[in-house]
C-alpha cells in the first residue's frame, strides 16, 4: 500500500510537499522515459526525495532499463 501523501502510478512518483523534501508544490518524477540532460540544462535544486522515494525511483529505473532482478 502506498505511503500516505505519496501518490504512485507505475513508473512515477508524486511526492506531496513537506518541510523535509522542501517542495512547494506536488511534483512528479517519471522513470519510464529516462533522457540525458546536459549539466548546463539543469537548474537549481527544488527539493529532495526521501530515502523511501529514492529507493522506489531506483527500482523503477532499474526495471525500465532492464537491470531489475
Amino acid at each position: 500500500m502506498p505511503h500516505e501523501g505519496r501518490r504512485r502510478t507505475e513508473g512515477a512518483l508524486s511526492p506531496d510537499p513537506t518541510a523535509e523534501n522542501r517542495l512547494r508544490l506536488r511534483s512528479q518524477v517519471i522513470a519510464d522515459k529516462p533522457v540525458t540532460v546536459r549539466r548546463e540544462g539543469i537548474g537549481r535544486t527544488i527539493g529532495r526525495l526521501a530515502a523511501e522515494d529514492l529507493g522506489r525511483l531506483n527500482a523503477a529505473l532499474a526495471f525500465v532499463m532492464g537491470l531489475a532482478d
